[in-house]
């Protein structure tokens, strides 16, 4: 996805330049960015959802109480002036899908949290059901008794 200005880092979440300043009871549309807010700084949210808005300590529904385009954000009604903005973006999440085969070693996988066991009979007596998978010292096995 394309971005004007400085895009959101896979991940991130900023906080948004406050737009409060520019509230007036008139105004409905504003500029997305984050600090310190010049056009260097201006963000695209994909969708309202990607944005947490909160005006005046209320948090805003989605779609609902404000809508966004490219950099702006529109809200249904004006704010008034001296209401409180605070907003967050979203930074986008990745997916990395399935790892090829081969490509996971055993030093980037964490089995601690898995029981450790002797054997499928002490697994058993662990309350490791068949077919699930537990530890018998650094060898990951699946309970098949």
């Amino acid at each position: 996805m394309s971005y004007i200005g400085n895009a959101p880092t896979v991940g991130q979440w900023r906080k948004l330049t406050d737009i409060s300043p520019s509230f007036n009871g008139v105004t409905t549309s504003f500029i997305t960015s984050v600090p310190p807010g010049t056009s260097a700084y201006y963000v695209t949210a994909a969708s309202a959802n990607q944005l947490i808005v909160s005006l005046g300590g209320v948090i805003q529904e989605p779609g609902v109480d404000y809508t966004v385009s490219t950099n702006t954000i529109t809200f249904t009604t004006a704010p008034a002036s001296g209401l409180s903005f605070f907003g967050v973006i979203g930074g986008d999440a990745i997916n990395i899908g399935t790892p090829s085969d081969g490509t996971v070693v055993p030093s980037k996988v964490n089995f601690s949290g898995l029981g450790n066991y002797a054997n499928d009979t002490a697994a058993a007596a662990g309350g490791v059901a068949v077919g699930s998978i537990y530890r018998n010292g650094s060898v990951v096995q699946v309970r098949v008794t």
